[in-house]
């Protein structure tokens, strides 16, 4: 460790904490977990949702801990380790982390990217601007940690307070001058990033997800908004797509100190706004106004109308940070592929296939609004929900779905464990209330519109592309983006919607030879 490695260097990370016990030195590494005691550790026994660290003290000092952070002083206390009392747990464990990595992100640009949807195509799209522009970068998020050099799967979209500040060590050691990162609104309650020192904070929008984490939506909103009120610094700068209540709301509450970006794509007043668009399966052609009232003509290289939000709001980044506002608008006219996100599968059988993570009912609406007007033929959607996860936005998905899609798809997700049948069930009201009414073959939906049940999602995305789908229809495989895998019970399975779809084109092409 570089920051903590005495009882001094607890008291200047944690000034306001009440230390006592044994003045221990030589400390290691800071850790939550008990598990992963090493001697001379400091064990920091974090008060989780399912289990209290402090019913392992014991265990992290029979391991060798040296110094414990904890909410109170047990009865029975050791007086062979030091005792650091505090009021935020989660807080204290966030700054030692960063201390002990020497603060790392007092030396890279941080951007954090909050909301429901957008985050990991805002990073993908900084990413690829900094490149285009000369800088070199890296990212967290959901698709990965990657940075010039390495390329690791994501555990969590944002990782626990020491596994990130370790990342943004490693990237400052590489030179990374930007690091864009993908915060959860888990992570923001948890305090995992309350020490990393964020430059620029965008917030994309705000939809149900997480409620059975969040107790409702004031809270996950609250969670949200900590990005913007706690954790920004003075002259840290503000990004805020301003198209829905939740943004104009947090537009006014950000501190004084702070620059604000505001963007809407709907023509409202704005930092930058969108005057006039004509969205096409092959990007978007849109005209902006700036907030000196000049208006600039460009290409969006995405698919879909949400996608123009999220080019606003890495344009928007790279404008806090001086970026070169012509060479910018330059390189948002290429053609981006995004991983999972409305990504096309390429084919030669006459239809036109994306992949895209839409796992929320706004996600599934932004999609599928988006294509309905572009659609020659008919609009088919794979959709499920995952298991173990908020149940109430289940029908609600099924409504979002079958509401625009000529033909529904349900199928399982990632069911984890949950019986995959009893969330189907769930599905189905929503896409009832729609209107449609259920099929009982996919023959039978390859001519008649409605609702088709296959809880194999292999079988699922097979049939509807050989029997259901016809020329010039456009089929969206949603819910599972970028993953290569299915959890069925606590179990991860080989399974990417990308490949798989393309192993039937390819198959259905060979078939017309």
């Amino acid at each position: 460790m570089r920051g903590v490695n005495t009882t001094d260097d607890i008291r200047r990370v944690l000034p306001e904490a009440l230390i006592s016990g044994a003045n221990a030195c030589s400390m290691n590494a800071v850790q939550s977990d008990s598990r992963r005691i090493q001697q001379g550790d400091i064990f920091v026994a974090i008060p989780g949702t399912l289990v209290d660290g402090h019913r392992f003290i014991d265990s992290a000092i029979a391991a060798g801990a040296a110094a414990v952070v904890c909410s109170h002083k047990p009865a029975d206390a050791s007086e062979f380790v030091s005792w650091i009392v505090v009021d935020d747990v989660p807080r204290a464990n966030a700054l030692l982390c960063a201390a002990a990595y020497g603060n790392p992100a007092e030396h890279i640009d941080v951007t954090g990217i909050t909301g429901t949807n957008g985050k990991t195509t805002i990073t993908w799209i900084l990413e690829y601007l900094a490149s285009e522009l000369g800088y070199t970068s890296g990212v967290i998020g959901t698709t990965g940690y990657r940075w010039p050099g390495a390329d690791r799967e994501a555990t969590h979209t944002t990782p626990d307070a020491c596994v990130l500040q370790g990342l943004l060590a490693e990237m400052h050691a590489a030179g990374v001058t930007h690091a864009f990162c993908e915060f959860s609104s888990h992570a923001l309650q948890q305090r995992r990033v309350d020490a990393t020192r964020v430059t620029a904070a965008v917030f994309t929008n705000l939809s149900q997800d997480h409620l059975d984490y969040h107790a409702d939506m004031e809270d996950y909103f609250q969670a949200k908004s900590r990005l913007f009120t706690d954790i920004l610094g003075k002259g840290g700068c503000a990004i805020i797509n301003i198209d829905s209540p939740w943004g104009q709301r947090l537009a006014h509450e950000i501190p004084e100190g702070r620059r604000v970006i505001t963007l809407s794509t709907e023509g409202a007043k704005a930092s930058l706004s969108v005057v006039n668009k004509r969205i096409g399966l092959n990007g978007s052609d849109i005209t902006i106004r700036m907030s000196d009232g000049s208006e600039r003509d460009m290409h969006v290289g995405l698919v879909g109308a949400y996608n123009l939000s999220n080019a606003l709001q890495a344009l928007a980044v790279g404008m806090s940070y001086g970026w070169d506002i012509e060479a910018m608008i330059a390189a948002l006219s290429h053609d981006m592929a995004v991983p999972g996100r409305m990504e096309q599968v390429v084919g030669n059988a006459g239809i036109s296939v994306f992949v895209d993570y839409a796992h929320t009912e706004d996600g599934l609406l932004n999609v599928l609004s988006t294509l309905r007007p572009l659609v020659d033929q008919r609009l088919i959607c794979i959709m499920g929900c995952g298991g173990d996860r908020d149940a109430d936005k289940r029908p609600k998905m099924g409504m979002a779905a079958a509401h625009y899609s000529d033909v529904t798809v349900i199928t399982s997700d990632n069911p984890r464990t949950e019986d995959p049948e009893a969330i189907i069930s769930m599905i189905i009201p929503g896409a009832q209330s729609a209107g449609r009414k259920v099929l009982d073959s996919f023959e039978a939906a390859r001519n008649t519109d409605g609702y088709v049940v296959e809880v194999d999602r292999r079988i699922a995305i097979e049939s509807t592309l050989q029997t259901v789908a016809r020329p010039g229809d456009v089929v969206v495989i949603a819910g599972k983006g970028h993953e290569d895998y299915q959890i069925i019970g606590h179990t991860k399975h080989d399974f990417d919607d990308r490949k798989i779809a393309g192993a039937v084109l390819a198959s259905m092409e060979s078939d017309n030879d």
